[in-house]
């Protein structure tokens, strides 16, 4: 299983032969090309201020703009800036304009994009917790289904993040709420 032992310890009822081996990641990273004007424009917005809080939900599916209004509306009372990920709910889609505080790209690599961010706020893929996790950065994990409610327990659990807080249940003060815990 590729997980990390000390995050989820191997249960001891299972057979000697399956392994806890740790999150499985690319020996060589993919590389953006820092020279594109989308990329030119994203790192001029992360050098204007302290670094954001990267909110991305990947291929989850829900209302973007309602959830656009949710995040921008937690932002603005966490005092944090924040970097959406489009995705399938194509966040920031429908905002006319963003306030400063916020900026959205499209798909990214995030061996290149998370390293620039404060801390992530994901659905809990086990891809995108151990992305996260790796680099040190602290973790609030809002799971739509399967496993992502495993992965956003054992975040809190292991002091990394604050309780996970399922997508039906996100509101603006949840997500403030969250943001303010992962700035401190």
């Amino acid at each position: 299983k590729m997980w990390s032992p000390s995050f989820v310890p191997k249960p001891r009822d299972w057979p000697s032969h399956v392994q806890v081996v740790g999150a499985c990641l690319p020996e060589t990273q993919p590389a953006e090309d820092e020279s594109t004007p989308e990329n030119r424009a994203l790192l001029a917005w992360l050098a204007a201020g302290p670094p954001p809080i990267f909110v991305g939900f990947g291929s989850m599916v829900l209302d973007g703009d309602a959830a656009t209004a949710t995040i921008l509306a937690a932002a603005a009372k966490a005092g944090v800036r924040v970097l959406m990920q489009s995705g399938y709910s194509r966040l920031g889609g429908g905002a006319e304009a963003l306030p400063e505080r916020a900026y959205v790209i499209g798909p990214c690599a995030h061996s290149w994009l998370l390293p620039k961010v404060a801390a992530v706020v994901h659905h809990g893929g086990a891809g995108t917790t151990a992305a996260g996790l790796v680099l040190g950065l602290p973790t609030m994990v809002v799971p739509f289904f399967g496993d992502q409610h495993l992965w956003g327990s054992q975040v809190a659990r292991a002091g990394v993040g604050p309780p996970p807080v399922p997508i039906e249940a996100l509101t603006v003060a949840r997500l403030a709420e969250g943001l303010k815990r992962l700035k401190s």
